[in-house]
């Protein structure tokens, strides 16, 4: 059985390049030195992983693609699958948090061969002299092509490869439309493929009008369409920064709790957009009108979509104009409500299912187009940074008897979004992920710096309220 891709998440395939890679890292920090067993062997992951794939079953498949992308790329049953070409294991070898960052910026930055099944699990041993972590402490990194999951189903697959259960309901794999098996099947439909890709288009007009009539009636708000270019927003260089700052849980919930009304969402949104505005001042670059930041909205419960990707992406002011910090983190509140009633708006939900209906050649070409004209201008579409929400998991989690004691996900990186960021957490630790081209900031670790800065300075207003 083969189960042809939605067309949302068959852009993540048409996107990539070698500097844009389209794969989820979830990073899971374990206690191997209190493991009775010590450090697992790469013999020892292989069974672990082996003994759950079953319960993950995307983890067996792999891509169909045809030719000249005449029918939607499908999730098919990789016959060669072999679990040696997914599990690595190797020790970081040095002292230190860099040459850890190294390693997992290169797992990143590398891209998966989508001809095999599009996952890999890269368990690293000897972490020592990393605040927050305890020495002989070893990262497991869960990288899956973004095609085949979206944040949340990432983590699904890794509570499953983190779990001690081995049997029971395996997750759901995507299920967007029939296959239509043969290429001549395949050819055959492609006169069905632009009929309701027209009538998709011609709903989608109606559609932008009554959102359009609503926006005139106060009913929802359209975001801003163009931000002020900044350095954050030129293309891609080979070189990869990651930083993670981690803040107490405790003290980030007495901050909302402090100002009231918001979110711990908001909080490290107000937190980005204060080290966002303090680096621009520190080199002189700070524009007038205020950056935004492209926020993923998960749509579970609100679209009847079967695709793997299953959210959609919200534009929210960062009001970086802003100085006071309290003031910007209730004006960020009023952003991010603003924009979650626009994309709860019925019009809206329904547009996401005429998208759907876009062939996946026009898609790719479109893909192609978009690469190839990134005119220069003093402007950029929509945002100029990204914050992917805040996600939590549950304590419980262990690789054996080696439980987590910290998660770190890597954000992607896009031409024209060069720097991107993303929340999670454990227990009491909340995580502040960034990943950042090198050319566009070389002193990344002066950003992390400033991103600790700015939720002091919050903390600090906050506190002024009590």
């Amino acid at each position: 059985m083969s189960y042809p891709l939605s067309a949302l998440d068959a852009a993540f395939i048409y996107h990539e390049t070698d500097q844009a890679t389209q794969a989820t890292v979830n990073v899971y920090f374990v206690d191997t030195a209190s493991a009775a067993d010590g450090p697992m062997s790469r013999p020892e992951l292989r069974r672990w992983i082996g003994d759950r794939v079953a319960q993950a079953p995307i983890l067996t498949h792999r891509l169909r693609r045809r030719l000249l992308e005449i029918d939607s790329p499908a999730w098919v049953l990789a016959a060669d699958f072999d679990l040696d070409e997914h599990v690595f294991v190797a020790e970081v070898g040095e002292h230190g948090w860099d040459p850890l960052r190294g390693r997992l910026a290169g797992i990143a930055a590398r891209r998966l061969d989508l001809r095999k099944a599009p996952w890999e699990v890269h368990l690293l041993h000897g972490i020592c002299g990393v605040d927050g972590l305890p020495d002989g402490a070893s990262a497991l990194a869960v990288k899956i092509h973004h095609s085949a999951c979206d944040g949340i189903g990432s983590t699904d697959v890794a509570r499953v490869l983190l779990g001690g259960r081995v049997e029971g309901d395996p997750l759901a794999m995507p299920r967007v439309g029939t296959a239509r098996g043969s290429l001549w099947n395949a050819l055959a439909s492609i006169q069905h493929q632009w009929r309701d890709y027209a009538d998709a288009k011609k709903r989608l007009t109606e559609l932008r009008v009554d959102a359009q009539a609503a926006v005139e009636a106060g009913e929802v708000v359209a975001p801003q369409q163009t931000r002020p270019r900044t350095r954050f927003n030129g293309e891609l260089s080979p070189g990869r920064g990651i930083a993670v700052v981690t803040f107490d849980m405790a003290e980030v919930r007495d901050v909302r709790t402090t100002v009231g009304d918001v979110t711990v969402n908001d909080v490290m949104l107000a937190v980005v957009a204060g080290a966002l505005r303090e680096y621009l001042i520190q080199e002189g670059e700070l524009p007038e009108d205020s950056l935004a930041a492209m926020v993923p909205k998960s749509m579970r419960g609100l679209c009847s979509s079967d695709s793997a990707n299953n959210f959609t992406p919200m534009i929210v002011d960062l009001h970086t104009d802003v100085e006071d910090p309290v003031l910007r983190l209730k004006t960020i509140n009023d952003s991010v409500r603003s924009e979650k009633t626009r994309k709860e708006f019925p019009p809206f939900i329904e547009s996401i299912g005429c998208a759907a209906a876009t062939p996946a050649y026009v898609a790719r070409g479109a893909a192609c187009l978009e690469r190839r004209s990134r005119p220069a201008a003093t402007t950029v579409q929509l945002s100029n940074t990204t914050v992917s929400n805040y996600m939590r998991e549950a304590p419980g989690l262990a690789l054996a008897d080696a439980p987590v004691v910290a998660i770190s996900c890597l954000p992607l990186l896009d031409p024209g979004m060069t720097l991107s960021h993303m929340v999670a957490s454990i227990g009491e630790k909340l995580t502040l992920t960034v990943s950042a081209d090198m050319v566009t900031v070389p002193d990344l670790d002066r950003y992390a710096e400033l991103l600790v800065d700015s939720f002091a300075a919050l903390g600090g207003f906050a506190g002024s309220l009590k």
